[in-house]
């Protein structure tokens, strides 16, 4: 039988390239369900983050969400240490 170990992870960095120009912003957790939300909006266009974490199942998701297409653009980054492994 063959089992793979989860990797630990140090940090996972969004970048955005809007910088701080949204507007309208509002945040909220959802204590039932434990998903925190995001809503903003730059320009015309709104957008949407939504992130759960579940220790019993071993998960974090997270969901970007934008009303224009290809507005919608990030760089991510994800570092692990080697005192981790």
């Amino acid at each position: 039988m063959h089992t793979t170990r989860p990797i630990p992870l140090d940090d996972l960095h969004l970048h955005f390239g809007h910088g701080d120009k949204a507007r309208e912003h509002s945040r909220s957790l959802n204590l039932q369900t434990g998903i925190y939300r995001s809503e903003y909006k730059i320009g015309g266009v709104s957008s949407t983050r939504e992130i759960l974490a579940s220790y019993p199942d071993g998960v974090i998701a997270l969901r970007l969400e934008a009303t224009e297409t290809r507005m919608l653009t990030f760089k991510a980054t994800l570092s692990i240490s080697s005192a981790t492994l």
